[in-house]
C-alpha cells in the first residue's frame, strides 16, 4: 500500500471529519429538538459512562502500535495480532466491570439498560481503533476517511428512524451499536484484501512483553484523557440531574467538533511524522512543530472570538429551549486556543519518548477537573463545568509547553509577532461582528466576520509563519 504525504493525509481526513462533525452537527440537533431535555441527559450519561470505562479496552497500545509500526513497518502485522489478543481479555473485563458497577449504582433501570447496550459499543471500537491504526501507520487515510463519512450516515439514518417510530433512547443507542459494527467490520475486511494481514489472535509473549513495556505511560496518559473528556457529564449527572447535562451538552458538543475536526485530525497525522522526525534527527522537528502551532493559532483565537460574542445569537437561532447556557457557551468557546494547541504540544512528547511528560500533565489536569466539578456543581450547576473545563484546558497547554521547551529549542519570542497580528486581525473581525450582527442573521454575521478576518491576516501578512532556530535540545 502506498503511503501519502502529510498534506494528502491532512486533506482526506480533515474532509472527511468536517462531512462527519457536520453530519454528527445535525443528527446532535435533531436529537436535541426532538427529544425531552431529560431523555436528552440519560441519553448523554450513558453513553459518557461507558466511554469513561473505554479506556480500559486499548490502554494506550493503539498509540504504541501507531508509533512502532511507522518505525517498523513489517513488524505491523505480528503486533496487531498481539495486540488483538490482548484486547480480547481486556474489553470482557471491562465490559464486566462496568456492568456490575452501573448495576450497583442505583441508577434508573431506564439508565441502566441504556449503559449495557452502550458497552457493545466499547467492545467493538477497541479493536477498531488499533485496526485503523496500522493505516495511520503506513500514512494512507484515505479507507478510514471513508468510513468516517459511511459510519456517521449509518447513524443518522437510523437514528432518524427511530425517532420518527419509537423515540426510544435505547433504540438510538442500538443504532450506534449498528454504526460500530459496520466500522469493525470494514477495518477488518481491509486490513484483510488491502494488507494481506493474517487477524487471528496471537499469544506470542515477545511481541506482548515488548508491547507492554512501551504501554504504561501511553496508558496512564489515554485513561486521564478519556476521565478527563467525560468527568464532567458523569458528575452532573450524579451531583445534578440529566437536565443539566443536556444544557451543558450544547457548548460542549459546538467546542469538541471544532476540537475534533481541525487540531485532532491534524495532529493524528503528524504523529507519526514526528516520530520519523525524531528518530532521523535534525531540525524538521522544530520546524513541523512551530508550523503546526503557528497554523493551529490562526485558526482557533478568532473562532473563540466569534463563538463567544455570537453564542447567544447561535442559541436563538439553533436551540432556541437552550438560551440559558449562553454564559457557558461564552466561557467553553475561550477554551478553543488552548485545546488545539495542547493536541501538537501532547503528541511530540509522546513521539520523542517523552510520555511520562505526557501522562502526568494529563493526570494533574484530570484530578483537577475532578476535584473542581465536584466541588463547584452541587451550587453552580452546568456552569461549573463550563467554567473547570476552560480553566483546566490553559493548565494542560501550560504544563505540555514546559515539557515542549525541554525537547526543542522553541523561542516563544518567534511567536510574538505572529500572535500580534492575530489579536489584530481578530479585533477587526469582532468589530465587524459588532456592526453587522443587528442587521444580519448570526450565519450571514459570522461569515461576513470570518471574510473580515482573513483580510485583515492578508493586510498583515499573517501567512509569514515564525522561523524556528535549527538546533534542538
Amino acid at each position: 500500500m502506498r503511503s501519502l504525504s502529510v498534506s494528502s493525509n491532512t486533506l482526506l481526513l480533515t474532509g472527511a471529519s468536517v462531512v462527519q462533525k457536520i453530519l454528527s452537527f445535525g443528527y446532535f440537533w435533531y436529537l436535541t429538538a426532538n427529544l425531552p431535555k431529560t431523555d436528552l441527559g440519560a441519553y448523554l450519561f450513558a453513553l459518557s459512562f461507558a466511554t469513561l470505562f473505554g479506556s480500559a479496552t486499548d490502554l494506550g497500545i493503539t498509540p504504541v502500535l501507531i508509533r512502532e509500526a511507522a518505525r517498523h513497518p513489517e513488524e505491523g502485522n505480528r503486533y496487531l495480532r498481539a495486540i488483538v489478543s490482548m484486547k480480547l481479555v481486556l474489553s470482557v473485563l471491562t465490559v464486566a466491570v462496568a456492568a456490575g458497577i452501573i448495576s450497583l449504582s442505583g441508577r434508573p433501570p431506564e439508565v441502566r439498560y441504556l449503559v449495557y447496550a452502550a458497552l457493545g459499543i466499547v467492545f467493538l471500537d477497541a479493536f477498531t481503533l488499533s485496526f485503523w491504526g496500522i493505516f495511520k501507520a503506513a500514512r494512507n487515510f484515505r479507507y478510514e476517511s471513508i468510513a468516517t463519512v459511511l459510519v456517521q450516515l449509518v447513524i443518522l439514518a437510523g437514528g432518524a428512524i427511530v425517532v420518527q417510530t419509537s423515540h426510544s433512547t435505547l433504540h438510538l443507542v442500538f443504532t450506534l451499536v449498528a454504526a460500530s459494527l459496520v466500522n469493525f467490520l470494514l477495518a477488518l475486511v481491509l486490513l484483510r484484501r488491502v494488507l494481506g494481514f493474517r487477524l487471528l489472535p496471537s499469544l506470542d509473549m515477545v511481541t506482548v512483553a515488548t508491547l507492554l513495556r512501551l504501554v504504561p505511560a501511553f496508558a496512564l496518559s489515554l485513561l486521564f484523557v478519556k476521565i478527563y473528556n467525560v468527568v464532567d457529564t458523569v458528575l452532573l449527572g450524579y451531583l445534578s440531574d440529566s437536565e443539566a447535562v443536556a444544557n451543558y451538552a450544547i457548548p460542549a458538543k459546538v467546542v469538541t467538533s471544532l476540537q475534533q475536526v481541525i487540531p485532532a485530525t491534524f495532529a493524528a497525522v503528524l504523529f507519526p511524522v514526528f516520530a520519523q522526525a525524531y528518530r532521523a534527527g535534525g531540525p524538521r522537528l522544530l520546524q513541523l512543530f512551530t508550523r503546526a502551532c503557528a497554523y493551529l493559532a490562526i485558526l482557533s483565537i478568532p473562532m473563540a472570538v466569534g463563538l463567544a460574542k455570537l453564542a447567544p445569537d447561535i442559541l436563538d437561532r439553533v436551540w432556541p429551549s437552550y438560551r440559558e447556557v449562553a454564559p457557558a457557551f461564552a466561557v467553553m468557546a475561550a477554551a478553543l486556543p488552548f485545546m488545539f494547541l495542547a493536541f501538537p504540544s501532547g503528541y511530540l512528547l509522546n513521539a520523542t519518548d517523552r510520555q511520562a511528560k505526557t501522562t502526568l500533565n494529563r493526570g494533574i489536569v484530570m484530578g483537577l477537573a475532578v476535584i473542581g466539578n465536584i466541588m463547584l456543581i452541587p451550587q453552580f450547576g452546568y456552569f461549573a463545568s463550563a467554567a473547570v473545563f476552560t480553566a483546566t484546558n490553559v493548565v494542560l497547554l501550560g504544563l505540555d509547553w514546559y515539557a515542549v521547551r525541554q525537547v526543542l529549542n522553541v523561542r516563544w519570542q518567534d511567536f510574538l509577532p505572529l500572535a500580534a497580528k492575530i489579536i489584530v486581525a481578530s479585533a477587526g473581525m469582532l468589530m465587524t461582528i459588532g456592526m453587522l450582527r443587528v442587521r444580519f442573521g448570526v450565519f450571514a454575521t459570522a461569515t461576513l466576520g470570518g471574510l473580515a478576518y482573513l483580510g485583515i491576516c492578508a493586510l498583515l501578512r499573517v501567512w509569514r509563519l515564525p522561523r524556528p532556530l535549527p538546533a534542538s535540545t
